[in-house]
């Protein structure tokens, strides 16, 4: 929400207008959207959470279906649900916002990375793209939406710089939330970041990753001044 509302508020901020109802709108798409992926996660990682001895509140998935909290069939009805609520948004959204190509665009590469997270065959999260799709839809994705639906242009560099720091500081907090899951990941053949460079390079790669996150935020507010002092030009 953060995140799309940053977008939204820098697209207001260039043109001078503000479409509350799209806004709201929009937030409601991806809202529904998020959902799905969240119960379709569930669903594709029965067999790594079933096994996995060291979840907990971030990690593990949310257990509603190991714990028999839920069952397959009532999840089956929560992913159909959340689903068509994400497509009448998607719907209304096209229509408050004819002419702009860039709206259906965006949605659907939004909901084909979302779901392709765990869904087949795109299944990211067990091929070591898992990480790297979260990243980039929590931050160039929702602060796309949040521009484009606001009538921001998608080529505009803010909303491609603004993300930059974001993608860097979502990336090791998935990369690490991996760690705990590493033992049930592998038995069940999800190739996690974790898995596929040990835990060792893993936590590595998720330290470096944070550390450079506020470096950009630092040379993208003044690149110049920065380029001067470490290079002396």
């Amino acid at each position: 929400w953060m995140a799309y509302t940053v977008g939204a508020l820098g697209a207001a901020a260039a043109s001078g207008d503000w479409n509350p109802s799209v806004y709201w709108l929009g937030y409601a798409c991806l809202f529904f959207l998020e959902a799905a992926t969240v119960f379709t996660n569930d669903w594709f990682d029965y067999e790594s959470d079933r096994c996995n001895r060291h979840y907990g509140p971030f990690t593990g998935g949310s257990r509603v279906l190991v714990d028999k909290n839920l069952s397959f069939s009532e999840l089956r009805a929560g992913i159909v649900m959340s689903l068509m609520a994400a497509a009448a948004c998607t719907g209304l959204l096209m229509d408050y916002l004819a002419g702009n190509s860039a709206v259906p665009i965006v949605i659907l590469i939004m909901t084909v990375l979302g779901l392709g997270y765990t869904v087949p065959p795109l299944k990211l999260a067990w091929r070591g793209l898992g990480e790297l799709n979260v990243a980039a839809t929590h931050s160039f994705g929702v602060i796309l939406c949040g521009y484009i639906f606001q009538g921001g242009e998608w080529n505009s560099p803010f909303p491609w710089l603004i993300s930059l720091p974001l993608l860097l500081a979502v990336m090791p907090a998935i990369i690490l939330s991996g760690i705990p899951d590493f033992e049930a990941d592998k038995q069940a053949g999800k190739r996690t970041l974790a898995v596929r460079l040990g835990l060792g390079r893993a936590t590595l790669l998720a330290l470096t990753l944070a550390a450079a996150a506020p470096l950009a935020v630092i040379f993208i507010k003044d690149p110049m001044y920065i380029m001067k002092k470490w290079f002396s030009i």
